[in-house]
Order: C-alpha cells, then sequence, then structure tokens
C-alpha cells in the first residue's frame, strides 16, 4: 500500500468521526428523537459514539501530540477531583455530572493530544449538518406545514411538555409539528425542524450561524443564507434578535477602503444601537402580553430565589423539580413548570458548579479584548445571550463551544497535519 493510499484511508476515517461527533453534538441539543416516548439512545449510546470518533482520531496523534500527554494527564486530575468533591456532597443530578465529566475529558483529549484543529473541522461538519437539516425543514415548513401539499407521515409522542405526552405530527421523522403560533389573528406552524419546540430549533441554528460568520475561517454564503432562513421561520425572538446582531456586526465590521462609507458607518452606530434597543424592548412588551414572557420572569426570580435556599452546591443538576415551588403559584396549578434558561445552574449547581461557566466566560471574553479579537468578542457575548434566554446548560454543544473558543490560552496542541 502506497503512502498516499494510507493518508486518504485516514483522511476518510477522520471525516467519519468528525461528522459522528458533530452528528452527536446535535442529536443530544433538544432533538425530538430524544424526547419521543420510544427514544432508541441515551447518554450511554452517545458517549459510545463520541468514544469510538476519538478513537478514530487518534490515528492522527504524532510526536506532538504525545508530548502533550503530561499536560493532559494534569487536566484529568484537576477536573477529576473538582467534580468528585462536589459529588461527595450533593447525590442529585450525578448522571449528569458525570455526563459531563467524561464528555469534557473527550473534547480536552482531542485539543491536547489530536490538535486545535480538529475541534474546527468538527465545528465546520456541524454547521454543515445542521444547513442541511435548515434546508430540509424550510421545504417541509412551507410545502407541508403552510401550504399543505405535503402531509404529515404519522404522530409521535413527545415528553416535552407539561403534560409529557404531547401529541406531535412528524413527516418521516425528518420534520415535526409541535407548535403553532398566531399571527395577525393567524394561527401557522413554526418551524422546529427536527426540535422538540421552535426556540429549541432557533438556538441550534443560531449557533451553527456564529460559528459560520464569526468563528470559522471559511464562509460559506448558502450555510449562512439557509440558517438565517430557517431562523426566520422558527418565528423565535431570541433567534431574530440573535440573526439581527450577527448581521449588524458584520456590516459594521466590514472593512472598506472608502472614507465617506466608513464615515457613515461611525455616524451611524447611534441610529443602529437606537434601533436595536428599540426591537429589545417592543419584543420584551410583546413577550409580557403572553404567557411566555411571564414565565420567563417567574423563571427568573424562582431561580434566584432556590439558589439563595442552596447558595452552595445548589439542589442538584437537572433537579428543576426543586425549583418549582419557588414559583407562582399559577403556575403549579396549570402545571406550567418548565424552566426556559441557563441560570438554572445557579440553582442547581450553586456557586461551586456555577463558578466554572463564570471563570470560562471571563476568560473567553477577557482573552479575546486582549488580543483584540473582534469577532471572538461578538461571538461570546451574543454566546451568553443565548445562555441567559435559552435552557442548555448540561448539554454537550455547551461544552464543546467553550472548549472551541480557549485556543488563544495555547492550552491546545498545535498537532494534526492533515488538510481541510
Amino acid at each position: 500500500m502506497q503512502k498516499t493510499d494510507v493518508y486518504k484511508i485516514r483522511n476518510m476515517l477522520g471525516s467519519i468521526a468528525e461528522y459522528i461527533f458533530a452528528t452527536i453534538l446535535i442529536l443530544d441539543c433538544r432533538t425530538m428523537y430524544g424526547y419521543m416516548n420510544n427514544n432508541s439512545y441515551s447518554s450511554v449510546t452517545m458517549l459510545l459514539a463520541i468514544s469510538v470518533s476519538c478513537i478514530l482520531l487518534t490515528v492522527y496523534i504524532t510526536k506532538n501530540g504525545v508530548n502533550n500527554i503530561g499536560r493532559y494527564i494534569v487536566y484529568i486530575i484537576i477536573i477529576t477531583i473538582y467534580v468528585m468533591v462536589y459529588a461527595f456532597f450533593q447525590n442529585v443530578g450525578r448522571n449528569v455530572l458525570f455526563d459531563m465529566y467524561f464528555f469534557t475529558l473527550a473534547c480536552l483529549y482531542l485539543a491536547t493530544m489530536v490538535g486545535k484543529k480538529v475541534l474546527y473541522r468538527i465545528a465546520s461538519k456541524y454547521v454543515t449538518i445542521l444547513s442541511w437539516i435548515a434546508l430540509i425543514s424550510i421545504m417541509m415548513w412551507l410545502f407541508g406545514s403552510i401550504l399543505g401539499i405535503i402531509h404529515p407521515s404519522s404522530v409521535v409522542y413527545s415528553r416535552w411538555s407539561a403534560s409529557g405526552h404531547l401529541l406531535v405530527n412528524t413527516y418521516h421523522y425528518l420534520y415535526f409539528e409541535p407548535q403553532k403560533i398566531d399571527l395577525f389573528g393567524i394561527s401557522i406552524w413554526r418551524n422546529s425542524a427536527i426540535f422538540t419546540e421552535a426556540p429549541m430549533a432557533a438556538l441550534n441554528f443560531a449557533i451553527a450561524l456564529g460559528l459560520e460568520t464569526l468563528i470559522l475561517d471559511k464562509k460559506r454564503k448558502w450555510c449562512i443564507n439557509i440558517l438565517a432562513i430557517a431562523i426566520i421561520t422558527t418565528f423565535s425572538s431570541t433567534g431574530i434578535l440573535y440573526l439581527i446582531f450577527v448581521f449588524l456586526y458584520k456590516k459594521l465590521s466590514s472593512d472598506s477602503k472608502s472614507k465617506y462609507i466608513k464615515l457613515i458607518k461611525i455616524l451611524s452606530i447611534p441610529c443602529i444601537l437606537f434601533f436595536m434597543v428599540y426591537m429589545i424592548i417592543n419584543i420584551i412588551n410583546q413577550k409580557m402580553t403572553y404567557n411566555s414572557g411571564l414565565l420567563r420572569i417567574d423563571d427568573y426570580i424562582a431561580i434566584f430565589r432556590t439558589w439563595m435556599d442552596h447558595f452552595f452546591i445548589g439542589t442538584g443538576l437537572e433537579n428543576d423539580l426543586s425549583i418549582s415551588k419557588y414559583m407562582n403559584a399559577w403556575r403549579i396549578r396549570v402545571g406550567q413548570i418548565g424552566l426556559s434558561n441557563s441560570l438554572v445552574v445557579l440553582a442547581e449547581g450553586g456557586i461551586y458548579i456555577s463558578l466554572v461557566y463564570i471563570v470560562l466566560f471571563y476568560t473567553v471574553l477577557h482573552t479575546s479584548l486582549k488580543n483584540r479579537d473582534t469577532d471572538g468578542v461578538a461571538f461570546i457575548l451574543l454566546y451568553i445571550f443565548l445562555f441567559i434566554v435559552c435552557i442548555f446548560p448540561y448539554q454537550y454543544i455547551f461544552i464543546f463551544i467553550m472548549i472551541l473558543v480557549l485556543p488563544k490560552l495555547k492550552i491546545y496542541s498545535s498537532n494534526l497535519k492533515y488538510s481541510n
């Protein structure tokens, strides 16, 4: 076998492994497949898939990677001690804790032993897969949900609801219809793609859009356009605000040789800021006229009150019921006790676990500012925005993104020599 053939096989295995890893990131972040009554995979299954992809990517370890084994062992020891101390004092939510623990070690293994480029390749494939999901969902939404040219193939029961068994239309398990919205007196389906609800679809599309426009080197217009359209069809205020912020930032930060255009951009900043503030206030006012706005406000209050009573170690990860007793009484009567934002980590993990999140956010933001990386600053600020208004603090994608945007701290191997 020739050397070129060996490289081709290695690249093929690497690409397969990266697609596996990227697929798991998506499946773990609120897809309907994990919340159907007959769901066929668990966190154990996904961790096994992650392990297989890491093993396949091991073929790219070179001498530089081997030299980093001491650094990786240090990471393992520090993280293990930190996790075990928490587990010793808090026995609720240990499954979630160890799930996040093993996934973090897998990501750090790739970063330190295989090389930082592999994280970007996985991120690129993550965007690619989500772009195809977005494209399919737009077609299904338009020709199925809106025009009625195609029809649902069957129905499934979703556990992502107050009752625990919401009946949801599905189009061959490629697209689901869990949620409607009233627009100008007309009730229409929101594009939820393969996710449990439209806001979760918007969250995933927004993360992919942010990666493509602000983090990854190659900007693929077809991905950006498809993701933008998909976000709009979710009718998610969070997604649409994110979309506006990203495109306004890119317009203002783009280089121009003309002094007049530069002057116009500078003078337009106050107008754009005013418009953005107006949009935020308008959307908040609209939400406050519906239950969604009231629920969000009550979530923040309940989370803060729970945290005050369980300040150090919290009530246990994913122990959402512990927060419900601090909610407004009417929510318990009608069964609307679902939480809407990632600040739940304050109540469930206490300051001990929340400190990790705070340090990560601060470190990435501080490093980006120090290096004058405006795209990095924009990305992390928008990511914090998503963290505050969407619920995904324990999902794999959160961990992956935070490790991905830390390379400038020079904790990664510069290894990985196969081409893009």
